[in-house]
């Protein structure tokens, strides 16, 4: 992937390997951190802290893919950042919510989490590269699709004996939301070849 060049399918792939590994990471990163950064009397700034960091490893990560189509980082791993921990903030402030279909929950959860991190991103890829057709809409029904995916696979009792379904979130739905990302900058650049970045 040159700055120049169309994003071919083993970009796309290595994006989506990124995006896997990243959230992992990232997710591990978030659930071993409150060991090490203290909460400052009980306000929750440690939550914020760490949640913060681990969209940072997450951002980090897919950056890394992405490193010759977006030549400087700190936008987009400061907006992968940022986005994480909206996303976070949200996701407590909906479990308040007691919200009893976990079809909406899967739906809802997918939403907030693909626009906060979405529509960050697209602001650090206009930044850099001009406008993204569809980043923020491929991060949302990406995201969603894997709430869902791995909520079918949770309620089919078939498939839900089969397959473990405790790590499954943190794999399904990067790998989704990732798919549907590189498919829209492929469209994206396949678009405008000839304009230069």
């Amino acid at each position: 992937m040159t700055n120049d060049s169309p994003i071919r399918w083993r970009d796309i792939a290595r994006w989506v390997f990124a995006g896997v590994v990243g959230w992992l990471l990232g997710v591990l990163f978030f659930i071993h951190m409150p060991e090490f950064i203290p909460d400052i009397g009980g306000l929750g700034v440690g939550l914020l802290v760490n949640a913060f960091l681990s969209g940072i490893v997450i951002g980090a990560i897919q950056w890394i893919s992405l490193k010759r189509t977006l030549p400087r980082p700190a936008s987009w791993i400061f907006a992968t950042g940022l986005g994480f921990l909206i996303a976070i903030v949200l996701f407590f402030k909906l479990t308040s919510l007691d919200i009893e279909s976990t079809l909406l929950t899967s739906i809802i959860l997918g939403l907030i989490l693909g626009l906060s991190i979405g529509l960050l991103q697209t602001v650090s890829w206009h930044r850099h590269r001009g406008r993204v057709r569809w980043w923020t809409t491929s991060t949302v029904l990406g995201t969603i699709a894997g709430f869902l995916v791995v909520l079918l696979i949770e309620s089919w009792p078939l498939l839900s004996q089969l397959v473990p379904s405790d790590g499954l979130i943190f794999l399904i739905v990067p790998a989704l939301m990732n798919s549907l990302t590189g498919l829209a900058l492929r469209y994206h650049m396949q678009l405008r070849p000839s304009v230069p970045y």
